[in-house]
């Protein structure tokens, strides 16, 4: 998505930003990016349930994780306004 680029760091590539942002370890960036999740955004809002069916994704770490992303994206829009 658009903010997403805005959002990440010159050349940081979705694992980077998953590892800066939601404090994960490598292993758990590459799983998400494997499983095609590439953005704050989709970690965030999309259905839990994809998140879920991830294999080896630490089911107790996905609430976690979408707080931590919801929580960088409202920051990020209300430092635009």
């Amino acid at each position: 998505m658009a903010n997403d680029v805005a959002m990440q760091m010159p050349h940081e590539e979705p694992s980077d930003l998953f590892v800066r942002v939601l404090a994960v370890d490598r292993a758990v960036a590459e799983l998400l990016v494997a499983n095609e999740i590439t953005t704050l955004e989709e970690v965030a809002y999309v259905p839990e349930d994809e998140l879920h069916g991830i294999q080896g994704l630490d089911q107790k770490l996905i609430p976690l994780m979408r707080q931590r992303a919801k929580s960088y994206l409202l920051r990020d829009a209300m430092g635009r306004q």
